[in-house]
């Protein structure tokens, strides 16, 4: 699945929020399921707001971005980078998540943070955790499922450098507490059944967005919105019907539909 819902959930919190353009489409693949936040910091530069932007985004030698599906500014601003998998865990493992598989099941955040001091801002120290519970009540997951890289990958790793994990749960939990989780994205309007009504995805372009419709009694629905997508997604995931169409076929049901 690619996580096209972060910039809202954030928004919802009342965090600050800038996208960078094209993130809705931005990574390496699809998610799997999200089983929790995984923290780090930049390791840039002492000065600036979002300094690490173009390394984040685009990657470095030997390493091709997306390295964060969010990052965070010294302002405390959340920049939504990827929906999709970014480059951020690498090996490692924790007790519920599979072992070297933290890109595809956890949400990445890169906080701008040198990692050599305490540099983290008072903007920093509040919106990190409260934006992270705000992630975490989405998924309907506990604050124990936020984690510092740190703890994923201890013998190779110390950031988020200068938390304190445990407090930094403490303090998820505290906002989850106040933080009430979005209402469940609307499901489509019923519509007739039909033998043939089920859910149909397309492959809009090589590498591209997924498509997802409706074929209801030959008529294609679609595409659907963002919110009536994840609620599709939610379906076919307990067991709806869905069958892959080649782009030529979906253009033919478009064009009769029209």
């Amino acid at each position: 699945m690619m996580l096209t819902w972060l910039g809202d959930v954030l928004r919802r919190a009342g965090l600050p929020v800038r996208e960078i353009a094209g993130w809705q489409t931005r990574g390496h693949g699809a998610m799997g399921q999200v089983l929790g936040v995984l923290a780090h910091h930049t390791a840039g530069p002492q000065t600036g707001n979002y300094p690490s932007e173009r390394v984040v985004v685009s990657g470095r030698p030997g390493l091709e971005g997306p390295l964060a599906n969010l990052g965070l500014a010294r302002d405390g601003t959340w920049i939504v980078i990827a929906a999709g998998q970014a480059w951020h865990a690498g090996t490692g493992s924790i007790s519920w998540c599979p072992a070297n598989q933290g890109n595809s099941h956890l949400i990445g955040v890169e906080a701008e943070s040198c990692g050599i001091r305490d540099d983290w801002t008072d903007a920093q120290r509040g919106s990190y955790p409260r934006g992270t519970a705000a992630l975490l009540s989405y998924l309907g997951l506990p604050a124990s499922r936020a984690i510092g890289h740190k703890e994923w990958a201890p013998t190779r790793k110390v950031d988020p450098a200068f938390w304190d994990m445990s407090q930094f749960r403490a303090d998820v939990a505290r906002w989850q507490s106040v933080v009430s989780k979005p209402p469940p994205v609307p499901v489509p309007p019923p519509r007739p059944r039909e033998d043939d009504d089920m859910y149909v995805k397309c492959e809009s372009s090589k590498g591209g967005p997924i498509l997802t419709g409706i074929l209801a009694g030959g008529v294609l629905v679609g595409p659907l919105t963002p919110g009536e997508t994840d609620s599709a997604n939610a379906n076919i995931k307990n067991g709806a019907v869905v069958q892959w169409l080649e782009r030529s076929t979906w253009d033919r049901l478009a064009a009769r539909t029209t």
